[in-house]
């Protein structure tokens, strides 16, 4: 009774019945069976693989070459060359749902006999270009170094250079001119135990460009005219050369104000500023190909006003009996002395239009101001249009 009622609590609460992984019962074991060069290696490691236990191993086989599994299955490995070797069987052991992991190492040492196989070797590699004209070789060659085995790679870069290397590790070449050049990689490979020699080779090619691609440092040049209209300054580009066949162009505008802005556009920009005073504009113009780069800058000052400017504005609207031509007026900007009675005009404009002609006063002290309107077009004498402050428009005829 009391088991089915634990039962039926596991059930209720959906408590896991899984035991929890204990590093003390991990243990990594191996055997091992030698025909020859080739070892067959039975992993007897525990614990196995379960719903929750997921195991990981690592072989190393004593000839810097490693085997990578998740099985408890045999695994057979072939040497290229007599000898002892040491053989380490790394184990990792993952319980998922208890998040713990263990760890545990077993070697063994065999000895195998057997010469090295000239069909086993094998040139390979990859041949690309990092930067304006560095070469870089991977060298993915078989087999590796090891006892009783040496390994020879002797590279030709194609340009009349060469290098000559037992070690398997990346190599690269300054190239100093452009062009394609193709580069070969011959392997040789000697048993010392058996006194065979073996090679192979391999060939790819790199491609190196054209110092510049056509682009010039001499020829590059900031350039740029500037408008300002009140806070707001445009920016004209008239940089050379133009962005194209294989040059890319950056602009970076500095506006002097502690903001600045890079396009790729020789497009005019507009920039507004927030405070009155003067400013530097400075304009960094970078132009780049895939091995060359240029850079060349220039700067100009501006004065910007961020408070907006006295402006003066009114029209004139003409009676309901003028003919169908235009109307020409001449507008007068007027002071009023009240010490003296005495008007003043200090600003005049022509201006002409139907019905309503709009008339506008730009940049003018802070005060007080009158307007006249004079009908330039109209009659000399008579019922005319009248101008203001006068009840004739010959008073206003010069």
């Amino acid at each position: 009774m009391k088991n089915l009622l634990l039962l039926t609590l596991l059930s209720l609460f959906g408590v896991s019945a899984n035991a929890q992984l204990s590093c003390s019962t991990v243990n990594a074991s191996m055997s091992t069976s030698v025909s020859g060069g080739t070892v067959t290696l039975t992993n007897n490691s525990t614990p196995t693989s379960t719903s929750n236990i997921y195991t990981f191993y690592n072989i190393n086989w004593g000839d810097n070459s490693s085997t990578y599994t998740s099985s408890n299955s045999a695994v057979t490995h072939t040497y290229n060359t007599s000898g002892t070797y040491t053989i380490t069987l790394y184990q990792q052991v993952l319980d998922s749902i208890n998040n713990i992991t263990c760890y545990d190492t077993a070697t063994t040492t065999i000895s195998v006999t057997t010469s090295l196989n000239c069909s086993n070797v094998h040139a390979a590699m990859q041949v690309y270009r990092s930067g304006n004209n560095l070469g870089v070789l991977n060298n993915y060659s078989i087999p590796n170094a090891g006892p009783g085995i040496g390994v020879s790679y002797h590279i030709v870069w194609g340009d009349g250079n060469t290098t000559t290397t037992s070690s398997k590790s990346q190599q690269t070449h300054s190239y100093t001119s452009g062009g394609t050049f193709y580069v070969k990689l011959y392997l040789t490979v000697y048993d010392s135990v058996n006194n065979i020699t073996c090679s192979d080779t391999a060939t790819d090619s790199v491609t190196i460009p054209t110092s510049g691609g056509g682009l010039k440092c001499s020829s590059v040049s900031a350039i740029f005219s500037k408008s300002v209209s009140g806070a707001v300054v445009t920016v004209y580009n008239s940089s050379t050369p133009n962005a194209g066949s294989g040059v890319t162009a950056s602009y970076k505008w500095i506006w002097g104000d502690g903001s600045s802005t890079t396009t790729s556009s020789k497009a005019a920009r507009s920039h507004t500023y927030t405070s009155t005073g003067n400013y530097t504009i400075s304009l960094i113009a970078t132009y780049s190909t895939s091995s060359l780069t240029c850079t060349d800058s220039t700067w100009d000052t501006v004065y910007v006003n961020t408070t907006p400017p006295n402006k003066i504005s009114g029209g004139i609207i003409v009676d309901s009996n003028s003919s169908n031509k235009a109307d020409t007026f001449k507008v007068w900007l007027i002071t009023f002395d009240s010490a003296t009675s005495i008007l003043s005009a200090v600003d005049s404009q022509i201006v002409s239009g139907y019905s309503y002609i709009p008339y506008t006063f730009n940049n003018k002290s802070a005060g007080q101001y009158r307007t006249k309107a004079h009908h330039l077009n109209g009659p000399s004498s008579g019922n005319g249009y009248v101008p203001t402050y006068h009840d004739s428009d010959l008073l206003w005829s010069n």
